[in-house]
C-alpha cells in the first residue's frame, strides 16, 4: 500500500473518507473519522491491504464491491488519505 495509486491484485482502489450524515455544516478538520468507503475488490484483500495502517474493527459490504472499513482510531485513516494521489475524498 506504500505505492500510489493504491492497487491490490490489479484492482485500483477508490478510497473515500466518511463524514457524519447529519452534519449541517461539515467541519472536516474537526471531525474524527473512523471509517473509509472502499470500492474495487473483496473483503480479504481490503483487510490484508489496510491492516498495516492500524487495527481494523470491521468490514461491512454495503453494495457489490463497496465496502466500509472501520478502524479503532482516526489516525490510520489520516495516514491513508495523506498517501492518496488518484484517490477521491468525500
Amino acid at each position: 500500500m506504500n505505492t500510489r495509486p493504491h492497487i491490490i491484485e490489479n484492482h485500483r482502489l477508490h478510497i473515500r473518507r466518511t463524514l457524519p450524515i447529519n452534519a449541517d455544516n461539515p467541519q472536516e478538520h474537526n471531525t474524527s473519522v473512523y471509517k473509509l468507503i472502499v470500492y474495487g475488490t473483496d473483503d480479504e484483500l481490503i483487510w490484508n491491504g489496510f491492516e498495516q495502517y492500524g487495527n481494523i474493527c470491521s468490514l461491512k459490504k454495503i453494495h457489490n464491491n463497496l465496502i466500509i472499513v472501520e478502524f479503532d482510531h482516526y489516525d490510520p485513516i489520516d495516514k491513508i488519505i495523506l498517501k492518496k494521489t488518484t484517490l477521491f475524498v468525500w
